[in-house]
């Protein structure tokens, strides 16, 4: 499983390039926005705190393009119907944001946390299917299931120390191609 910090790095840097490629601003409201898409999928953990076994619920509809898709159309829709002041090019850089958080789960999540039901469910309910890699990214750390806090710390080091160097190409390709 990625952390928070994981999914920030990474969903910085695909919203950087793509506002950078279609000629956005580089603002405040561009970088916050990117880092709260990023990690919305993972609200689903919310009802765990009230006790409710994250099994149940985690990585289930929120982690899901068949719902996170009409859910963005939504959001855009209220954005027009309100003519709200916001550029659509920060709203594709963030759209961006949100769906790398889908991949980096499936790069991040190999046949040990796979065979535990912690697939992405990338098309529910259309399919049950969970989606893995062979050979994650990182070593399958599953935060949620008493890992020691010096584990999960080591963790996020590795993720941020081998994920920024790539956010950051990202972020300069997009804003010099």
């Amino acid at each position: 499983m990625a952390s928070p910090i994981g999914h920030i790095v990474v969903g910085i840097g695909v919203a950087g390039a793509v506002a950078g490629g279609l000629g956005a601003d580089s603002t405040p409201a561009l970088w916050t926005g990117a880092a709260v898409a990023s990690c919305l999928p993972d609200l689903d953990l919310l009802p765990s705190l009230w006790g409710v076994p994250y099994q149940r619920i985690h990585r289930r509809a929120t982690h899901s393009l068949v719902i996170l898709a009409p859910l963005v159309g939504l959001a855009w829709m209220a954005v027009v119907a309100r003519d709200l002041p916001v550029d659509w090019r920060l709203m594709l850089a963030w759209t961006s944001a949100l769906v790398s958080h889908l991949v980096l789960d499936i790069l991040c999540t190999g046949p040990v946390l796979g065979q535990g039901g912690h697939g992405i469910p990338l098309f529910w309910p259309l399919t049950s299917r969970r989606w893995c890699v062979s050979r994650p990214m990182f070593p399958e750390v599953n935060f949620l299931e008493g890992v020691p806090a010096g584990v999960i710390g080591r963790v996020c080091l590795r993720e941020l120390l081998h994920l920024s160097p790539t956010a950051l190409v990202l972020i300069l390709l997009g804003r010099f191609l």
